[in-house]
C-alpha cells in the first residue's frame, strides 16, 4: 500500500539515496542530473518542500518543489517573467524503476500544486531534458507548456515549461 506525502528533514538520506540509484540507472547526465544531499536539505528546511511516495515505509518516489525567489538559477529570468518572487520550480522528480508506469509523477505533480495552492505563487516552471519524453508529456498533459529551449546544467539541453495558476 502506498501512501504520498511531504517528506520531513529525517528523510533527506532516503531521498538522496533514492535520487543516486536513479542516476545510477540512467546513467546519462543529460536527462537526470543528481543533486548533493546540501541541495536535498535545502529544500526540505529552507527553500521548498520534498513530497514523497512510499511503500510502507521504503521511498519510492520524490518531487523536489524549489522556491527560488531572486536567486540567479530562477527559471522566471530565462522566462522574462518580472514576479520573481511568484515563481515555483518542479526541481528534481524520480520514481524508483519498479514502480514506473503507475501515474505517481502526475499524481506528484497535482498533490504539489494542492499544497502551493493557498500561497502567492503564480508560475509554475520547471525543466526536462528532450530526451525524456515520458516526463514532458506527463508535464504537457498537467496543462504545463514548452516555453523555450536552452543550455542549463552544464550545458545540458532543457525544455523549461510554464504553467500560469489561475486567480492568482
Amino acid at each position: 500500500m502506498t501512501n504520498m506525502r511531504k517528506c520531513t528533514f529525517n528523510e533527506v538520506h532516503k531521498i538522496h539515496d533514492l535520487m543516486t540509484y536513479i542516476d545510477d540507472i540512467i546513467r546519462d547526465d543529460s536527462i537526470f542530473d543528481l543533486d548533493d544531499i546540501e541541495f536535498v536539505k535545502r529544500h526540505i528546511k529552507a527553500t521548498g518542500f520534498t513530497v514523497g511516495v512510499f511503500d510502507n515505509e521504503r521511498l519510492i518516489a520524490f518531487l523536489i518543489v524549489r522556491i527560488p525567489n531572486k536567486e540567479k538559477d530562477n527559471l522566471g529570468y530565462n522566462l522574462e517573467i518580472k514576479e520573481l518572487d511568484k515563481v515555483i520550480h518542479m526541481e528534481s522528480l524520480g520514481v524508483h524503476p519498479d514502480y514506473r508506469g503507475k501515474g505517481l509523477q502526475k499524481k506528484m505533480i497535482r498533490y504539489a500544486e494542492k499544497l502551493l495552492e493557498e500561497g502567492k505563487y503564480k508560475y509554475l516552471t520547471c525543466t526536462v531534458s528532450p530526451k525524456n519524453t515520458h516526463s514532458l508529456k506527463n508535464f504537457q498533459a498537467l496543462g504545463y507548456e514548452i516555453e523555450l529551449k536552452a543550455k542549463k546544467y552544464d550545458g545540458y539541453q532543457r525544455y523549461i515549461l510554464k504553467k500560469i495558476v489561475k486567480n492568482k
